[in-house]
């Protein structure tokens, strides 16, 4: 029997207070739910790929039975920084039934466990008549198996108000942009659940430019169509020190490719296993950011320029080198911090933005040091460092002027 199911059996049987419509509701949407895990698989399945209004990839998976039985099965996965952010929506006949929600926080420091979150609603008749929650905390790369932890009923301040009007509509939405959603087999859609490609390159996900026409990509020099590991969904990874292995931003509008940058992004993917790849544009798309990063650290920084025609971009400013400057600056006078060499700490950038202030163009990044596997008092860090961006009027590499630090506490 699914967990789910077990549990909501369980929760029949001791739940002496359920009124006798409510205990028929659950049981109904019981026998849904168990119907749409064991026959979902075999439906017409589509896919889409994209980045949210602030660049974070998402996914979304629809599965629909074919006939009348009005079955639906919605997945909606947005990939944090932290840790992925999911809801399932269960369907029958343009109803929702069932609602689970899970969201995974990982702390960016060594050894930090993973909190997991889980929402579970319930609805009959357009009515919310069960809301649970659970939450637990997980060893890093351990499974975070949460059947064994005990549910609790959700406060009203924790349930929002119309949450059924709000699953209801984004199951509305989720059919309104899957459109041929009753065709066969699986389907990438267009614009976002395939991967835009040219001559030598591969756009990265949630790396466009705010109105579409640039974005990142990756290559491997000498192969029109970079080599490495095709993913379930179509997506390619090579090595992370695969030879020849080069960032460029391109022209999605004319397949070109304008220059190549300092990243060192691998994959199709912004975020593959350890590996990720931040990228921001400003509002005007004049000016963006790209952040490479694995585990522990990061690997490359830079803010390009880009020319007013479009054609070309600037060499990199080095965020990644003012950056460290400035936050060991900031610490110098920390008596937790200076008995460590700077030399000791493993450097994370991380939640860049490029915003207007008044007349000037603000870079804003987060700054996280720690010392892998220590404990120590001061072997962790994280701030907030402000530069202002300062255009070459040469056409070179623009200048990142210190301008604030702020420390965050634990």
């Amino acid at each position: 029997m699914d967990k789910l199911s077990l549990f909501l059996a369980v929760l029949l049987a001791a739940g002496t207070s359920l009124i006798a419509q409510d205990t028929a509701a659950l049981k109904h949407i019981t026998s849904v739910f168990d119907k749409i895990e064991a026959e979902h698989e075999g439906w017409p399945h589509l896919k889409l790929a994209v980045e949210n209004v602030d660049n974070v990839p998402l996914e979304q998976h629809v599965w629909r039975a074919s006939g009348d039985s009005g079955l639906l099965r919605t997945e909606r996965t947005v990939f944090d920084e932290h840790g992925p952010l999911m809801r399932r929506i269960y369907v029958e006949k343009d109803e929702v039934l069932f609602v689970l929600e899970r969201a995974e926080y990982e702390a960016p420091r060594e050894g930090a466990p993973v909190q997991v979150t889980e929402k579970r609603y319930y609805f009959s008749g357009g009515e919310l008549i069960r809301a649970l929650g659970k939450q637990g905390n997980f060893a890093p790369g351990k499974p975070a198996d949460t059947s064994k932890l005990p549910a609790k009923p959700l406060s009203g301040d924790e349930i929002e108000e119309g949450v059924y009007e709000g699953f209801q509509q984004e199951v509305k939405n989720i059919i309104r942009d899957f459109s041929g959603l009753n065709g066969g087999g699986e389907t990438a859609a267009s614009g976002g659940g395939s991967y835009p490609s040219g001559e030598g390159w591969r756009m990265i996900e949630g790396t466009r430019s705010r109105d579409g026409q640039f974005a990142f990509a990756w290559g491997i020099q000498g192969q029109s169509v970079p080599q490495g590991e095709t993913l379930e969904d179509g997506s390619i990874v090579a090595e992370p020190e695969v030879e020849g292995l080069t960032n460029y931003i391109v022209n999605l509008k004319d397949g070109v490719i304008l220059g190549k940058t300092a990243g060192s992004h691998h994959a199709d993917k912004g975020y593959i296993g350890h590996s990720t790849n931040e990228v921001a544009w400003s509002s005007a798309n004049s000016y963006v950011a790209q952040v490479c990063s694995g585990k522990w650290a990061t690997f490359n920084a830079g803010v390009y320029a880009v020319s007013p025609d479009g054609t070309g971009f600037s060499p990199a400013a080095d965020l990644l080198a003012v950056a460290e400057k400035a936050a060991f600056e900031f610490l110098a006078g920390s008596e937790a911090h200076k008995k460590f060499d700077k030399g000791d700490f493993a450097l994370t950038l991380h939640d860049v933005s490029i915003a207007q202030r008044g007349s000037k163009t603000a870079v804003v990044v987060e700054v996280g040091g720690q010392i892998p596997k220590s404990e120590d008092e001061g072997a962790y860090f994280d701030l907030t460092v402000v530069f202002t961006l300062v255009a070459d009027e040469n056409g070179g590499a623009p200048t990142l002027q210190w301008s604030g630090t702020e420390a965050h506490q634990d």
